[in-house]
């Protein structure tokens, strides 16, 4: 069995500035864990979040604790629409890829949109996040990562909802 930890369990650390997402790695790997997940990458001021997952992949692979899997919030349900969150999770993807990650995990919905919350039920938005999940993954399954599909708060949570 092996053993893994979420950079979110170092986050009191990362927020007083003791630690980096960076520093973590090789403080993971002196703990014992055998692979790390991270959590919404938190770039450096002047470094894209795409250097900076090929830099955590490069002192991931120096210290030999491999990146497990690439965690973010999600909202397929976003005012921004579909179309865009599903492109936005996509670009999430990349960055998995980048890190090496084989899995992406996120999360389907927060709430029902304002503009549909007293008229429509949670049947009636499934079809929308059964459409963006699925679209999500394919995308991802083509470079050979994972989705999996993780919810805060009750909307999805509830295991009736989330079987569906």
């Amino acid at each position: 069995m092996k053993i893994g930890v979420s950079s979110y369990s170092f986050q009191q650390l990362i927020n007083s500035k003791e630690e980096t997402q960076l520093s973590i790695i090789k403080k993971a790997k002196d703990m014992g864990f055998d692979g790390i997940e991270f959590i919404d990458l938190d770039a450096p001021e002047g470094v894209t979040e795409a250097e900076y997952a090929k830099m955590l992949r490069e002192e991931s692979e120096k210290v030999g604790l491999p990146i497990i899997a690439y965690t973010i919030s999600a909202n397929l349900l976003s005012e921004k629409g579909l179309d865009a969150e599903v492109e936005r999770v996509c670009r999430k993807v990349d960055i998995a890829e980048i890190l090496g990650a084989k899995c992406l995990r996120h999360d389907a919905a927060w709430s029902m949109p304002d503009d549909v919350k007293t008229h429509k039920g949670f049947e009636d938005i499934l079809p929308v996040l059964v459409d963006g999940c699925r679209r999500i993954t394919e995308y991802a399954a083509e470079k050979g990562i994972t989705t999996m599909i993780e919810n805060h708060g009750f909307f999805c949570q509830d295991s009736e909802r989330v079987e569906k």
